[in-house]
């Protein structure tokens, strides 16, 4: 392994280039800037992590004990800026003193998730920890920076969002969470590459919660999902099999992510469905679930309606929104290879830290 410099201060930021990376870690040339912006995450969530009661306190520091230590960089590492962080091989030790905060707010959501109970969350979070290593998270976040390395994963992604379904993370809520747009699938079952469905899935969702942690300096860890049904043919949805798989992943590896969930025009037969088992659901997460479609979706621009109470002309599609100002075609390739992994995909990049007094945002 190739050796780096070690810096007089922990306060001063690498500058890393491929001549002293390591072939297994990010080649991008490391700003300052993004240096700078990524310890500010990680110390505003130190500073900030708190409990709910003394049981979630007692309960997440007794699952954390049972976590071996490449556990807890796992779960740790589902913090986009503290993985990041990690792979800039400087300041091992600083960096480390984050790991701790950053696996105590995955136990955190786990602990909600499986309603406090012991057990439960220690097998949930192991769980996770499973999946992270067999889907590769590392590699599908460092598919996007390197031209060389993880070329077929890299294709097999752009080939998905481009051609079988498209989705992207472009604009942000009033609060600061990313939205995930995802339109209806457009292969039928049969040219489904199963590995890539589950891959191209992962890494839109892993980019949308990176994308909100970086948008809000690590105070939102939730994203917006905006699933359009409109052209929508049952005919070309993913196979049964594969659906409940990704299912199950979603709900064990990325718990408590959700704001708000809404689906555009949705097929009549879903509406009914969802009318059916809604009074089993509990409160909260009927909450999270909209459905909007017809005329009712061109109202939308109101600030008393659903989506004029989420979200910002200028962070909102058209269909979205009456107004919405994000209206450029969206270019699979150019989101994958050109904007950073943590980036909206309007971002032109020029902005040198994380939102604060973003007019967007209120």
């Amino acid at each position: 392994m190739t050796a780096t410099t070690m810096l007089p201060t922990a306060a001063t930021p690498p500058i890393t280039t491929a001549a002293n990376v390591n072939a297994n870690v990010t080649t991008a040339t490391t700003t300052t800037t993004e240096w700078k912006e990524f310890k500010m995450i990680l110390d505003k969530s130190k500073d900030g992590l708190c409990f709910a009661s003394s049981k979630q306190k007692e309960v997440c520091e007794k699952v954390l004990k049972q976590l071996s230590d490449e556990e807890l960089e796992i779960a740790a590492s589902s913090s986009y800026a503290y993985w990041w962080m990690k792979q800039q091989q400087h300041h091992d030790s600083m960096i480390s003193s984050y790991r701790n905060t950053m696996a105590m707010k995955e136990c955190q959501r786990h602990y909600i998730g499986e309603k406090g109970n012991y057990t439960k969350i220690l097998s949930a979070i192991k769980e996770a920890i499973g999946y992270r290593l067999e889907y590769d998270i590392d590699s599908i976040r460092r598919c996007s920076s390197l031209k060389t390395l993880h070329h077929e994963l890299k294709e097999m992604i752009i080939d998905e969002l481009g051609n079988k379904q498209e989705m992207v993370v472009r604009g942000h809520g009033k609060q600061r969470h990313a939205i995930l747009y995802k339109q209806p699938r457009t292969v039928p079952p049969e040219e489904t590459n199963e590995r890539a469905y589950i891959m191209a899935n992962l890494y839109i969702a892993e980019r949308a919660l990176a994308a909100t942690e970086y948008l809000s300096c690590g105070e939102e860890e939730k994203l917006i999902a905006i699933f359009n049904f409109d052209n929508y043919s049952r005919s070309n949805s993913p196979p049964h099999h594969l659906h409940s798989l990704f299912t199950k992943l979603l709900q064990r590896t990325y718990p408590e992510r959700l704001k708000k969930f809404v689906v555009l025009d949705a097929p009549l037969w879903m509406r009914l469905g969802f009318k059916v088992i809604s009074p089993f659901l509990a409160a909260e997460t009927r909450e999270k679930i909209n459905f909007v479609g017809g005329a009712e979706k061109k109202k939308q621009g109101g600030s008393s309606s659903l989506f004029g109470e989420l979200v910002h002309p200028s962070q909102a599609t058209p269909y979205l929104m009456d107004g919405g100002k994000l209206s450029s075609e969206v270019d699979a390739r150019h989101f994958v290879l050109n904007v950073p992994f943590y980036r909206l995909y309007d971002d032109d990049g020029d902005d040198d830290d994380c939102i604060a007094d973003d007019p967007s945002s209120s």
